[in-house]
């Protein structure tokens, strides 16, 4: 695809994804969270937001798979064995902390690509849209065009962590999940914060107000996130420093991972351990 065709398909999904974010901010403070079987919350947001976005996707872009967390059936990679590009999506992103009436929780939107067509496994994130609606915040990637932080406020500034600026030690910022208290040792002279949601974290990396992120998400917390922070200098790794493998986070959380620009890693992985299991 060339760069001109890029940069209508991701105007096209920005298009799309504001036009979710009203169904969204419609339901905002006024939801009743229901529990999944994996025992996390659902809303109905969730689910008239992720019908929506892949009515939309789908129409918008014949040919391509989708996978929608709020979907039962074909969410699966294998269900998309004839597509080369597949969407994945998070319809809200920080369902707990929008169940709740906290601002930071996003609509999420990433592309998978097959990067050589005799390859079934290589599949590598090309596109990341994350939009934070309370906050009207949007960060995005495409093949072709570099990462974008857009708003009405700070106008639209291209993202690149090898310019980031150095803060004081004890300044520095890690977003985490909100667990890591009960299963890593953390040893960080800055602040670990839970901020309520797994893209704004990677958006909080990538335009270099947090020096890194833990995360141990599913496959559609990772996509639209890792498209954006590669795309602007950064990478995802293990704890061990070893590249996550996509497909191995499809429907299960990966292990723990990192997400910080190419120069912190080595520090923040020496940092940050599991914890011993007691017998």
């Amino acid at each position: 695809m060339t760069e001109t065709g890029t940069t209508e398909r991701i105007e096209k999904v920005k298009q799309i994804v504001s036009e979710a974010s009203k169904i969204a901010l419609g339901y905002f403070g006024r939801t009743t969270g229901m529990l999944k079987k994996d025992n996390s919350i659902v809303t109905q947001a969730d689910i008239e937001v992720g019908k929506f976005l892949t009515e939309k996707l789908t129409g918008s872009f014949p040919g391509y798979g989708i996978i929608n967390e709020e979907c039962e059936t074909n969410n699966h990679i294998s269900d998309q064995s004839e597509s080369r590009h597949i969407w994945v999506i998070d319809p809200i992103d920080g369902t707990s902390a929008f169940n709740a009436r906290l601002p930071i929780w996003g609509i999420s939107v990433g592309l998978l690509k097959y990067s050589r067509t005799d390859c079934t496994n290589c599949l590598r994130p090309v596109l990341g849209m994350i939009y934070l609606p309370v906050l009207d915040e949007y960060y995005y990637t495409d093949e072709g065009i570099p990462a974008y932080f857009e708003s009405p406020r700070w106008g639209k500034l291209q993202m690149d962590l090898r310019n980031a600026v150095e803060r004081p030690d004890n300044e520095m910022l890690i977003c985490s999940t909100s667990d890591v208290h009960r299963t890593l040792n953390i040893d960080f002279g800055g602040k670990v914060r839970s901020l309520g949601s797994t893209s704004a974290h990677f958006c909080f990396v990538t335009r270099g107000d947090a020096v890194g992120a833990i995360t141990a998400g599913y496959l559609w917390d990772i996509v639209m996130g890792m498209a954006i922070l590669e795309k602007a200098g950064g990478r995802v790794v293990n704890l061990d420093g070893s590249t996550p493998d996509i497909t191995s986070i499809e429907k299960k959380p990966g292990r723990y991972m990192l997400a910080a620009s190419e120069q912190r890693l080595p520090e923040l992985i020496k940092k940050i351990s599991l914890k011993e299991i007691r017998q």
